[in-house]
């Protein structure tokens, strides 16, 4: 018995593994756990946020990247020298991979591009031209090439287009893999025309690149493992009629997007197209163009897409949340033997890195490629939502969503115009002369000429000044807290006269000219920067700053001072308490008129809410005003006070130190340094810091704003410029509670602040897979690109979209009005639908099982939570939003008191009305009252809560404080009161979004430790819960944990939800029994967005007082008035929000607000809406790795695995007995377990595929493992397995989504295939040896010779015949040999006298015929004890020379008398090679008369004379004749037969024959020698009776018949034993006759007569 052992050998190459390279793979892979094996770990995907080194037992299941290899497609090493792939240029705009060839060629491939920058491009749409109707395309999208456009001027790009992980897997991966000829349609990276070369030319004809082509047979393997590093969105731009989005602010494309069911067997399966690289769907050209204001004077700035791929475009955009090639690990892979370039995470990258800010992120658009020099033109490439940018597939959900906040803001109607955050433009200016002046307290510089009005700035742009250098730059003293030399925050204490580095954000106060070119003065605070003499710097430039999103519309935006007087002094004026962290004046733009026209109103909506808030305003969206860096610089009017650094770099105090959510690497200085929060590394060097919004990122005016969106509605705002008032403030509309459904909107709440809520941002996935979970269809199978065999290297398509009732176009709202109708592949305005666009995102049901390795703080009122989307509905933005709560509406993110659906104002904390001290004020009584007139009482009214009544500015702890929550507008709707008395409150959400979640909360001291009105009790079960949140903290036990590194999982089975901390299993949701769809990951501050306006101010025109009665406000009032009548105050929220009203006569409120002292941060400061985080800790969340993974479906399983052919090599097996199975991690009881089928050999294929036949009877067979080992008996194979060999397939089962009871599982305990044995026998060889050949002496043999061995023999002779058989197998004996002699003669296996591993038999042979051919092959076989034959042994080859015919003639009889006739039978002749026959008979018969020739068998003959006569006989058989044969006839002289005549017949007869032989007794009596003697006897015996009539005359004649010797003839008849007469002729003579006349018995004569048979003659 023999065998070979089979076993993986490196761990990235499948074929030198013994694996089949084409083939599922997914979830299978080869482990490395120290020892090398074959398993399944179902991972969709896995970080540890680090760098990678691809060392000790990491493997594709461990580390995210392109598994590549160099290999022929026998599975040999490529000849020369040995290919690699160079990764260069990671994380930047150059990112390149080189691969270097064998023959000592490259192939560069550029894996970034530039978007199309032509003129104009043609795009199929419905366009709504402003008038409500509907017009068909074909439009022309226009755009210049304009990326070197002004500072406010309209830029195009070109952006950047960056490759994902999966188009350069397919670009190295051959062709060859999935049914194509050859590799020459591969296409360089440049999806769009470029400098004249047209779009997708081939990989060697880059215009950017000079670079060889791709060998003619390309010999390389490209995998990624992981399906969420693969693109969730697999539609081509080769759709016929696809379209995407087209939009601007003068013309929209209605319904514009084109969606598809995805599905390859779905709605849509006709129509789609599955892309290739170049073809993707978000390639395909649209005309997105975003502005800041509708009139030509205020769109100054503007940008435009012209596809969905630009790293800017805002949504609908995936790519830039997938895994880019980008970020593949920079290194140089050797190929032989393959090689995983991993996909990492480094802050020291240039696109998002260490400072994850793409705000102003510039490269050379016009070469398509970054460059390391400097930069001409200066084309964008930020990303979008340009802040707190992580790369794919984790991800805040701006970076690659389905819709934008201006979706959520303005989208329900189609004659609402997309509003979109435009970026910033960042082409540069240089700076000509710097200077400062003190006394003015201004900043100026002089910058080149803009040419033109339309790029120049105006007063309240905002710019970024950059590489400035002398004493007003970077040669300035160092800016570090021991020098005292900061720049100070609004509200800082930390300020200093010394000299600054003006590097920064600076604010246009006035604009003057010098030397023709622009001059820009920039107010700062009094007393920081000395004057300083205009200096020209060596280097600085200057860049436009960014226009907001969606805002609140007004219509006038003026800046008011807190007295209601217009601001006209520099926009940061000097504090009058220098060293205070309060305000001595709060500088808010007020919002005054509200339009009244619905229709030209806020593009704010009721239900949804309008802006964005850090994370509040979008949900997980995460769209705050602007980059959490580098806004509170030199003149950047920001929220509240930051830290900042130590000349060490260190943040210090416990002030919010600005971050973004960012990549940490373990070696590389943070810009965010915080040593009491250090980045936490765990698995590997790096992780991901998730900070809570802490509010210095929340901007209360945003100062980049270029025109109030409208400048034809009047009075104009304060700010001029040359003459002309131009707008410049729009405000934070999230800040207020947003629209009525009135057309009077006069009154409408319009509070800054809110309500106190959770804030968040975080980062979040859907989910998406290789196989489809519901029916078990694998991507492989089904997701092929046209002209594709197979889905190589493509995950099963998302099955819906995100947000299922978010749409960039049409509106998917329910209340979406005046969209066109849908057509084709266009979606129905208002409608739900799953449908998905070319560039937009979509999602999966997924059981997951999700791990997280994270340091959790466990900070009081600050939240941890990680949400699952389990398909929940919600009526306005529809499935997988992801959003859980919006500025105006509560969607139940819980964590806070619940409404007890009783108290008209919802829920609100409130206390006693107190003066500016804090005290009490008692209710005024009634003697007062009477004795007193109106302004009386309100004088003491203002005097109690204000400074005096000279100065009506709150004194700080004077300012109300407002705590509460959202409505739910899909419970009620915030009506408007216009003057009753009888307001129709809101109510809030009742309970808790029911999603899944698992929450981490320190403390919520905010919402447990006061007295709140209208709540339900509110307490915390414990510091972490899990499960569904409809309870409000989950219906999964409750469980504690302590701030540091926690390891959470999240288990989704049909049985629920288990949460496992650190190790330990806390307990199972059963109600979250559903698969989850995708998951966010949130880090929540809570924020008392409190107001701090005062509560009693004067009218702009006349002295302090409140208004009375139904008195509207005025134009420029603050919204919160007080005025008195006799009805008490019921409660302290009506509908208007905070407006107080009664009569005249009313006693003072005697419910208030809370004073602001009552809540204070976790540092002991006010809370503010500029410090509006209760909790300001640096701890942050830091996510040290993650791994999901997709728990299988029934339908999933078995994951299967095919090896190649198995096939014993240089020994031909007799026959395959056993498999043999070295596996780990068997456990039958927990599903774990291994099964195997056998299958025929894939067809014929040049590279190893999987098989698809199975061997009949070897189908999901199972080995019984037992201590690792498993058998399979293979003895049943049939032949052809054994000649062509057979492929395993080793079936993986593992726990399903249904195995509850067995989940959570040990994910590195399952099945493992070590190595697998094929044994089998020694098929025995034979050889065979002409020892003998009685023909010429000739032999022959096969041992030692190779090929046919021949020799020469005749018919008819014998040949001698040696078999011989042998065997190398040490446990096998030939028992037996059989010999095939080729004449159709073959003996049994004949067993030979001793076995043994070679043996002889000796046999004898002779050959009766010879073949037409005239050979005969003989060949031998062996079989040995276990019943294995051997395959025939060479060939020896008999010639077979012809033999002649045998002639025997036969004379009967053969001595006649003349005259008497022969008979010559020659019947007993033949031909020897019984392959003939005898053709004709030649007799003579010796008489001198003719020969007579024929094809009778016999002939007759007398002859006429005595005499004895030579008769011959020659036979011919059509070949020879043969030898004569003869015949000697004796003839007698004629003699007369006498017939035997007799009166009466004989009565009876006998006959006697007899034969001469003696027997000698020599040895042995009973068997004595018998010796013949050659004599023969032949009597015939006749008795009867003569009758006495006649008797004398027969007498007489019977005895002259004895005298005469005359021959008698007489018939006789013999009777056989059934009793049928024969009748026969005896002629002889007579030789004896007696008779006996009896004397009594006159009548009869008894009488007997012998006769001899005459020879010849009778029968």
């Amino acid at each position: 018995m023999a065998s070979f052992q089979k076993k993986p050998t490196q761990k990235f190459s499948r074929v030198k593994s013994d694996l089949a390279e084409l083939q599922r793979w997914w979830p299978a892979f080869i482990k490395d756990d120290g020892v090398l094996g074959i398993s399944v770990d179902p991972v969709l995907f896995r970080t540890n946020f680090g760098t990678y080194d691809i060392d000790g037992d990491l493997d594709e299941s461990r580390i995210a990247g392109i598994r590549v290899e160099a290999i022929n497609d026998d599975g040999t090493d490529v000849s020369g020298t040995e290919p690699t792939i160079v990764i260069s240029g990671s994380g930047t705009f150059t990112p390149k991979c080189t691969i270097n060839h064998a023959d000592g060629t490259s192939t560069e491939i550029l894996l970034v591009a530039p978007t199309e920058n032509r003129v104009f491009a043609t795009v199929n749409h419905y366009l709504d031209v402003g008038d409500g109707a509907t017009t068909a395309g074909p439009a022309t999208v226009a755009t210049e090439n304009n990326q070197t456009k002004g500072h406010k001027g309209t830029r195009g790009g070109p952006y950047p287009v960056f490759m994902t992980v999966q188009e350069l897997a397919e670009l190295i991966d051959t062709y060859r893999h999935i049914g194509e000829a050859d590799d020459s349609g591969k296409p360089a990276w440049l999806p769009h025309h470029h400098a004249g070369t047209d779009a997708n030319p081939a990989i060697n004809a880059d215009p950017r690149l000079t670079t060889s082509a791709l060998p003619t047979t390309v010999p390389y393997r490209a995998t990624v493992f992981m399906p969420m590093m693969l693109d969730n969105n697999q539609l081509s731009k080769s759709i016929s009629g696809a379209t995407t989005l087209y939009a601007g602010q003068t013309d929209y494309a209605q319904n514009g997007i084109t969606r598809y069911d995805t599905d390859p067997e779905g709605t849509d399966s006709a129509t789609i197209a599955y892309k290739t690289v170049g073809t993707s769907g978000d390639h395909l050209l649209n005309k997105n163009e975003i502005h800041s204001a509708h009139t030509t004077s205020a769109a100054r700035m503007h940008a435009a897409y012209m596809s969905q791929d630009a790293s800017e475009a805002p949504s609908p955009s995936y790519r830039m949340a997938m895994a880019l090639a980008c970020f593949l690990k920079d290194g140089t892979y050797s190929l032989n033997n393959g090689a995983l370039i991993p996909y990492v995470y480094d802050a020291s990258r240039a696109v998002g890195g260490m400072t994850t800010d793409t705000l102003y992120t510039r490269w050379d658009g016009t070469a398509g490629v970054g460059t390391t020099t400097t930069i001409g033109d200066q084309a964008p490439a930020g990303v979008y939502p340009f802040f707190d940018f992580v790369q794919g597939p984790l991800t805040p959900r701006a970076q690659g969503s389905n819709w934008t906040h201006a979706v959520l803001a303005d989208h329900t109607q189609s004659n609402f115009p997309l509003r979109y955050e435009v970026p910033p433009n960042v082409v540069r200016r240089t700076i000509t002369r710097v200077g400062t002046d003190a006394t003015a307290n201004q900043f100026s510089i002089v910058v080149e000429d803009d040419s033109g009005s339309d790029t120049a700035l105006v007063v309240g742009d905002a710019f970024f000044v950059e590489d400035l250098d002398g004493v007003l730059g970077t040669g300035a003293p160092s800016m570090a807290l021991e020098d005292d030399n900061v720049w100070e925050s609004r509200y800082d204490g930390r300020r200093s006269t010394s000299r600054k580095d003006c590097n920064g954000w600076w604010l246009v106060s006035e604009v003057s000219s010098f030397g023709g070119k622009p001059v820009y003065k920039c107010n700062s605070r009094l007393l920081v920067l000395p004057d300083t003499a205009d200096y020209v710097p060596t280097s600085g430039t200057i860049c436009m700053g960014r226009v907001g999103g969606p805002e609140m519309k007004f219509a006038t935006q003026n800046a008011v001072d807190t007295a209601g007087n217009a601001i006209t002094q520099s926009l940061e004026t000097s504090p009058t308490a220098e060293n205070t962290d309060e305000p001595a004046s709060t500088h808010y733009p007020e919002p005054t008129d509200f339009y009244t026209d619905l229709s030209a109103a806020t593009p704010a909506s009721r239900r949804i809410g309008s802006g964005f808030q850090a994370g509040m305003g979008q949900g997980d969206l995460n769209v705050p005003i602007t980059s959490s860096r580098d806004d509170t610089l030199p003149a950047r009017p920001t929220l509240g006070e930051r830290a900042i650094k130590t000349t060490a770099g260190e943040f210090v105090g416990n002030r919010p130190v600005p971050r973004s959510i960012s990549i940490q690497t373990l070696g590389q200085t943070p810009t965010d340094n915080i040593p009491s929060n250090p980045p936490v590394f765990g698995e590997g060097n790096g992780s991901l810091r998730v900070p809570a919004p802490l509010g210095h990122d929340l901007c209360v005016r945003y100062t980049a704003i270029s025109s109030d969106r409208d400048t034809t509605i009047s009075p104009e705002p304060h700010f001029a410029e040359s003459g002309s008032l131009v707008s410049k403030w729009v405000f934070r509309s999230d800040l207020s509670l947003g629209l009525n459904d009135t057309s009077d909107l006069k009154n409408s709440p319009r509070g800054r602040g809110g309500e106190d809520r959770w804030a968040w941002r975080g980062v979040s996935t859907p989910l998406w897979s290789y196989i489809d979970g519901n029916t078990g269809r694998h991507a492989w199978d089904y997701i092929k690109p046209s002209g594709w065999t197979y889905g190589r290297n493509r995950p099963w398509p998302a099955h819906e979209r995100m947000g299922t009732r978010l749409s960039m176009s049409p509106s998917l709202f329910p209340t979406a009005t005046g969209w066109a109708s849908a057509t084709g592949n266009l979606v129905a305005p208002a409608t739900e639908t799953t449908k998905i666009g070319l560039s937009e995102v979509g999602c999966s049901p997924i059981y997951l099982d999700m791990e997280m390795s994270a340091f959790i703080p466990s900070k009081d009122n600050r939240l941890t939570i990680v949400e699952y989307d389990m398909n929940g509905a919600d009526e306005v933005l529809g499935r997988h939003h992801m959003i859980y709560s919006l500025s105006s509406r509560d969607m139940g993110f819980g964590f806070r008191p619940a409404w007890n659906g009783l108290e008209q104002a919802g829920v609100f904390y409130r206390v006693g009305f107190q003066d500016v001290s804090g005290n009490d004020i008692t209710d005024p009584d009634s003697a007062f009252i009477s004795a007193n007139s109106i302004d009386d009482n309100i004088q003491r009214a203002i005097d109690q809560t204000v400074q005096g009544s000279g100065n009506l500015v709150a004194a700080a702890g004077g300012n109300v404080n407002w705590a509460g929550f959202p409505v739910d507008s899909a419970k009620s709707v915030l009506q408007q009161d216009t003057g009753s008395n009888s307001p129709k409150p809101p109510f809030p959400n009742a309970g808790t979004n029911n999603r899944p979640a698992v929450w981490f909360l320190g403390g919520a001291s905010h919402w447990t430790g006061k007295d709140w009105t209208g709540d339900e009790t509110f307490t915390l079960p414990s510091t972490g819960g899990f499960g569904r949140m409809g309870t409000g903290y989950g219906q999964g036990p409750a469980f504690t944990y302590s701030e540091g590194i926690n390891t959470v999982r999240s288990v989704f089975t049909t049985g629920g939800m288990t949460l496992v901390l650190n190790g330990a299993t806390v307990g199972t949701d059963p109600s979250a029994f559903d698969p989850v769809w995708g998951l966010q990951i949130k880090a929540c501050n809570l924020f008392a967005m409190t107001d701090r306006r005062p509560f009693w101010v004067e009218e702009p025109s006349s002295s302090a007082k409140v208004l009375t009665g139904d008195t509207t406000l005025k134009d420029e009032e603050p919204k919160i008035i007080g005025t008195i009548d006799n009805t008490a105050f019921s409660s302290s929220r009506t509908g208007y929000d905070r407006e107080y009203r009664a009569t005249v006569n009313d006693h003072f409120p005697t419910q208030m607000p809370v004073h602001s002292s009552e809540i204070l941060d976790s540092a002991g400061r006010r809370t503010r809406p500029d410090n509006p985080a209760l909790q300001v800790s640096n701890a942050d969340l830091q996510i040290d790795s993650m791994v999901m993974r997709q728990i299988p479906t029934p339908a999933m399983l078995p994951f299967t695995v095919d090896t190649l052919t198995q096939q014993a090599t240089g020994i031909t097996p007799a026959r395959y007995t056993s498999l043999i199975i070295e596996a780990d991690n068997i456990n039958v009881d927990d599903k774990k377990r291994i099964t195997i089928t056998l299958l025929e050999p894939a067809t014929s294929s040049s590279i190893a595929k999987e098989a698809t036949t199975v061997i009949t009877g070897f189908e999901n067979l199972d080995p019984d493992f037992l201590g690792g080992v498993g058998q399979i008996d293979l003895t049943g194979l049939p032949d052809s397995a054994v000649s062509n060999g057979f492929v395993i397939r080793f079936n993986f089962f593992i726990p399903s989504s249904e195995d509850t009871s067995l989940h959570p599982i040990d994910w590195s305990s399952l099945p493992i295939v070590r190595s697998y044995t094929v044994f089998f026998d020694h098929k025995p060889t034979s050889e065979a040896t002409i020892i003998g050949n009685t023909y010429d002496g000739s032999t022959a043999t096969t041992i030692s010779t190779s090929g046919t061995q021949t020799f020469t023999t005749k018919v008819g002779h014998i040949i001698s015949l040696r078999m011989q058989g042998d065997t190398t197998d040490p446990d096998r004996k030939i028992t037996h040999l059989k010999a095939d002699f080729g004449d159709g003669t073959a003996t049994d296996f004949l067993p030979v006298l001793t076995p043994a591993t070679s043996a002889t038999y000796d046999i004898s042979h002779v050959y009766s015929t010879r073949p037409s051919g005239g050979t005969y092959d003989i060949t031998v076989f062996a079989k040995d004890d276990n019943g294995n034959e051997s395959a025939a042994s060479d060939i020896l080859r008999a010639t077979i020379v012809a033999a002649e015919p045998v002639a025997i003639l036969r004379a009967v009889p053969s001595m006649v008398r003349a005259g008497q006739a022969i008979r010559f039978d020659a019947s007993d002749s033949y031909a020897i090679d019984t392959g003939a026959s005898i053709a004709t008979y030649t007799y003579t018969f010796g008489d001198g008369s003719s020969s007579v020739s024929g094809t009778a068998s016999h002939q007759d003959h007398t002859y006429a004379q005595a005499g004895e006569f030579m008769a011959t006989l020659v036979v011919n058989d059509g070949t020879s004749d043969s030898p004569t044969a003869k015949a000697v006839v004796k003839v007698l002289p004629a003699t007369l037969i006498v017939p035997l005549t007799l009166s009466t017949k004989p009565s009876a007869f006998r006959r006697t024959r007899s034969a001469s032989l003696t027997r000698t007794p020599i040895l042995d009596a009973v068997y004595p020698e018998v010796s013949d003697m050659g004599q023969r006897g032949d009597e015939f015996t006749l008795t009867g009776m003569f009758l006495k009539s006649t008797q004398d005359s027969d007498i007489a004649f019977m005895e002259e018949l004895l005298l005469s010797g005359s021959l008698v003839e007489f018939a006789y008849q013999d009777v056989n034993f059934d009793g049928v007469a024969d009748e026969k002729v005896f002629v002889g003579r007579m030789v004896s006759f007696d008779y006996n006349r009896q004397g009594g018995n006159v009548d009869r004569t008894p009488y007997t007569a012998v006769f001899v048979r005459e020879a010849g003659l009778g029968a």
